[in-house]
Formats: structure tokens, sequence, C-alpha cells
């Protein structure tokens, strides 16, 4: 569908506005064609929203119906992402990585970096040192207190009386006093993996079982 329109600019349109009042202007009259463009009737030029009406006074417009909505600016309309294409910007590889096992990968360090981003200057001022000795008093705090829990509580749970068990464990004041080691009946897991799923199992089937809106 493709119709001429003419507009009286100095009545409805200042000149200083943008093009992107006339398309509201248009749009506005009916709600089909949902997208639409404007094109100069002797140049056949795009008009983008951006442009100054001052440019286009006196014009005859086309209006053409189209399937995507009309780019804010002609910059805009350079990257096309929509469309999958460009004129200016090519995908000519798209290779896609299906082994990552030939890839060296370093291992976490549990203290933190010095440089954390590429881009960083390194820090080797007495600030940087300060933190570094705070975590490392922090680091023995922890373990000192560790050592001190001699004994270690093994918990042997049962996953289908999860809330049963749990509760008749902790009901144990000394347990505080110890470290906990947890295991499953019928599974075998080492690490602290057990214990965090412990307590996810027990909070979902306390709460399903006793919350109300669960």
């Amino acid at each position: 569908m493709e119709s001429k329109i003419i507009l009286p600019y100095k009545d409805i349109f200042k000149k200083e506005w943008s093009v992107s009042a006339v398309y509201n202007w248009i749009g506005s009259m009916s709600v089909q064609p949902e997208h639409f463009s404007l094109t100069c009737a002797i140049t056949k030029k795009l008009i983008f929203p951006d442009v100054k009406c001052e440019t286009v006074q006196r014009t005859t417009l086309n209006m053409s119906e189209r399937e995507i909505p009309v780019a804010l600016s002609e910059d805009e309309n350079e990257v096309l992402f929509y469309a999958g294409k460009s004129s200016h910007f090519e995908v000519t590889d798209d290779t896609v990585v299906t082994n990552t096992n030939s890839f060296d990968l370093e291992q976490v360090s549990s203290i933190p970096p010095q440089q954390l981003l590429s881009g960083d200057e390194n820090d080797s001022s007495q600030s940087y040192d300060a933190e570094m000795s705070t975590y490392r008093k922090l680091q023995d705090i922890r373990q000192t207190e560790l050592d001190k829990m001699h004994e270690t509580c093994i918990a042997l749970i049962d996953k289908s009386r999860i809330v049963e068990e749990v509760l008749n464990l902790y009901e144990d004041e000394a347990l505080i006093r110890n470290r906990l080691s947890v295991s499953f009946v019928d599974a075998v897991a080492t690490g602290s993996g057990p214990q965090r799923e412990m307590f996810s199992l027990f909070w979902n089937s306390f709460l399903s079982e006793n919350g109300i809106g669960y």
C-alpha cells in the first residue's frame, strides 16, 4: 500500500521539530498499518524520524507499509540485528568450540589476586599489604577454631525422614562444639556437599509440610 500525503508544516509542525512528530501524527490516525515509512516522492529516499521537519518542508512524502519499524536514525539503521545482516558488517566465521579439554585452565586461588582486572594497575601500595595481612589473620583464626573441634559428629540421614532426623540431630547441644559430617543412607558422597544438600532438603520438606501458602 502506498499513498501520497501533503503535510502543511507551517500549520501543524514547527521547523525545528523532528520528523518523528510526523510519524506519530500519522500513526495516531489509524492502527493500520502497524509499521510504515515515509520517503521523498522525488528522490525516493527514506526519511528517518530524527530528521528536522525543515529539511522536508513543501515536499510530497510517500507512505509505505513495512514489516519492521523504521530505525530512529540513519546511523542506527547501519546494523540491522533483527534482520541478521548489515551493509557494513558481515560474519564470515561462526566456529563453535565443542571440545574444551585442550584448554589450560588455571586453578582458582583462595587468596584474592593483587590485580583484579587486566586493565588495572598493579597495587603495590601499603593498603594492599594491609588487606592481605588481615585476610591471613582471619584465615588463621578460622583454622584455630576448627582445630579446637577435635571430635567429629557423623550423622547418617535418611532422606525420606529428613525433617524428623535433622530436628533430632540438632537437639543435641554438644553438636555446636563438634564438627558435623553428613552422609545419606544408600548414597556415597564426600566434602561439604552432603551437608548443604541436607539443609536444602530439610527446608523444602519442612516448609511443604508446615508452611502456609508454600
